[in-house]
């Protein structure tokens, strides 16, 4: 008689999505940043994504509908692509180009709560949870949901209220969540990159795995958007309209697979755009446009 095959799992919530990984090999989530996600007890009834670890998954022929793309960080030189298969399911596949042989993640979605990973040449341990895949993922996932991704810091001032800044790397995002942080006015929820999720009809931003540093759940009713910019002195002024739209859209996370998600995505982002106030914010290094950011709110 075969010996039954025991399957580990892993629970974690993230943006209100509960993952169960499942893999016949144990799980290393210490090492992956995700311990501080990690969920004990009954899930039931809550919105639960099965993620299940494979050996291999045959790939599909793929449709014209696919979107690409190379990066590199400090670390890693990988490239991706999302897209529909022929018979209508998505699919995510990250290529680890650092070395040699090539490391190679891909996925299949077989809907909004079912997904199959297979891997090449990574552990099993690390494959959920791998950089960018997981992102890719969770991106799919989330427009699904009416939800996406966008780069961003985001903090919560006293008042428990989101505050969203967004711009292009470098401008300044971790240098604003880092002001906050300084004068005790606020807690900083994540200061790369966001998920923005709505509930009830208004949105909340929730913070996301991040590989570089570990973190618990944290989340916030979003009150106002800032698109920073660096500046000789401390200036605040309200956008709004196609301009709003267009400055936000910039810093979402985007894969268009088809018109169908490109509508979706852009029915999401206009739901913010619509009902949160939202400004461009010229600043400088410096405590002082915590106090202007917290008097203009005010008013």
């Amino acid at each position: 008689m075969p010996m039954p095959v025991t399957t580990n799992l892993f629970y974690a919530r993230i943006a209100d999505i509960v993952f169960r990984f499942s893999c016949k090999t144990a799980f290393d989530a210490t090492a992956a940043k995700f311990q501080g996600f990690g969920v004990a007890g009954s899930v039931a009834g809550q919105d639960v994504v099965d993620v299940e670890i494979c050996d291999y998954l045959e790939p599909l022929e793929r449709v014209e509908h696919t979107f690409s793309a190379s990066e590199s960080d400090c670390a890693n030189i990988h490239s991706w692509a999302v897209g529909r298969a022929a018979d209508g399911r998505e699919f995510i596949e990250v290529n680890y180009h650092s070395q040699s042989p090539t490391k190679r993640v891909y996925a299949l979605l077989h809907d909004a709560n079912h997904v199959q990973v297979a891997y090449e040449g990574l552990s099993t341990k690390l494959v959920a949870y791998s950089f960018p895949f997981f992102n890719l993922l969770l991106s799919r996932l989330l427009l699904s949901r009416g939800g996406f991704l966008v780069h961003s810091s985001v903090v919560r001032n006293t008042r428990s209220e989101g505050l969203l800044f967004t711009a292009p790397s470098g401008t300044g995002k971790s240098t604003m969540a880092n002001l906050w942080r300084s004068t005790r006015k606020g807690t900083v929820i994540n200061d790369d990159m966001l998920a923005v999720r709505l509930v009830g009809g208004k949105p909340v931003v929730y913070n996301i795995p991040m590989p570089y540093y570990v973190q618990t759940p944290r989340q916030a009713p979003l009150c106002a958007v800032f698109f920073l910019s660096q500046s000789p002195q401390n200036t605040i002024q309200k956008v709004s309209g196609v301009l709003a739209m267009a400055r936000f859209l910039s810093n979402v996370v985007q894969q268009p697979v088809d018109k169908e998600s490109v509508e979706r995505l852009y029915t999401s982002v206009d739901n913010v755009v619509c009902h949160i106030p939202m400004y461009a914010l010229g600043f400088r290094p410096d405590r002082d446009v915590v106090s202007l950011i917290e008097d203009t709110l005010i008013q």
